[in-house]
């Protein structure tokens, strides 16, 4: 069975997203990104969602940016395209969320996932959280 790498439940009102690619410090790949796009789409429908959270697992890192194996091999266009598509897109849909949005960030918070960080309404680090746009 494959492992999910974005889980999403909802408990009593709150949303909680967690990025499930610890082996890769939560980088972020398209499948992921694809993933949290229809979470958001479907968190901006329901009503029943009064704050969104959203967090890493395992203790390495919050995001640690986009996965670059995956990245590596992309042409110029294809890089526009995904960083329109996969990259400005998702942190637009999370700054634009209709409810407050809280980023929980111990370990590296690096390129993606410190532009998600900051998409958010509140960040909370930890006292080992590293944050670097490179």
């Amino acid at each position: 069975m494959e492992r999910k790498e974005v889980l999403y439940s909802v408990d009593e009102g709150i949303g909680r997203i967690v990025i499930n690619r610890p082996e890769k410090k939560n980088a972020l790949n398209i499948r992921a990104r694809k993933r949290l796009i229809e979470i958001l789409d479907e968190v901006a429908r329901d009503e029943t969602v009064q704050i969104l959270v959203i967090t890493g697992s395992g203790e390495e890192a919050f995001i640690s940016g986009g996965d670059l194996n995956e990245m590596k091999d992309l042409t110029g266009i294809q890089m526009l395209r995904y960083i329109e598509t996969y990259g400005q897109r998702l942190y637009n849909k999370f700054e634009r969320l209709p409810i407050p949005t809280i980023a929980l960030i111990k370990g590296y918070c690096f390129g993606g996932g410190c532009e998600l960080a900051m998409a958010c309404d509140i960040r909370i680090a930890s006292p080992d959280a590293t944050f670097s746009l490179p």
